[in-house]
């Protein structure tokens, strides 16, 4: 399995709304990141279930600057 592979699988979270954000996402957008933006992507998927929910809903944001703009970024992809 790729390192690209087992990130994608990461995105898997067990819960269809985040599953749905996060795969939509990466399937759409992860090969045009960066190195720093995946490296944060990457952080982003280390959170726990409830603190990314918060996130990605808008309840809350991370703490980092580099994290909230990709947060916002996996937010904002069209669900079309």
């Amino acid at each position: 399995m790729t390192d690209r592979s087992r990130l994608r699988w990461r995105c898997r979270r067990g819960t269809k709304e985040l599953d749905i954000m996060l795969m939509r996402f990466f399937d759409r957008h992860f090969d045009d990141l960066t190195l720093p933006e995946r490296k944060s992507f990457e952080k982003v998927l280390e959170a726990q279930d409830p603190e990314l929910t918060d996130w990605l809903f808008g309840r809350s944001s991370p703490h980092e600057s580099a994290l909230t703009d990709i947060v916002e970024r996996i937010r904002n992809t069209p669900h079309v």
